[in-house]
């Protein structure tokens, strides 16, 4: 629900701050977000509502090759900083009890991707904001 939710949103302030010749760009962008989040996701790498969730998220990122690569940078970063913490609190006895049902904590291989996404565009958004 959380990616349509997104879209929505997209939907609702695309009028007052993405110019319309930019529009088909971003769709197309989250288009081929959107069948390499699938890949990913068949191939086991991440889950098929974090390719959705970052397909919807990258509707906010400007259409430029410095823009999308600079919020792929972002997110590189997030989800090393997002699995080292993971990882890290599952060392700490106390965070093991809060999180002791966790499914992430049970299972070697997953990680909650979609933290890392919306970190990333929370992040990417605040750059945009301070230097514009």
């Amino acid at each position: 629900w959380l990616s349509l939710y997104v879209i929505a949103a997209y939907l609702v302030s695309m009028p007052f701050l993405v110019p319309l010749d930019d529009m088909g760009l971003r769709l197309t962008i989250a288009l081929g977000v959107l069948v390499l989040g699938f890949v990913l996701s068949v191939s086991g790498f991440i889950g098929a509502g974090d390719a959705k969730f970052g397909a919807a998220l990258m509707l906010f990122v400007h259409p430029t090759l410095d823009h999308v690569s600079f919020f792929m940078q972002i997110l590189g970063m997030m989800a090393l900083a997002g699995v080292l913490t993971h990882r890290l609190f599952y060392k700490i006895a106390p965070a093991r009890k809060i999180g002791a049902e966790w499914q992430s904590w049970q299972e070697e291989k997953n990680f909650p991707f979609g933290l890392s996404i919306a970190a990333s565009m929370l992040f990417y958004l605040a750059i945009l904001v301070v230097l514009t």
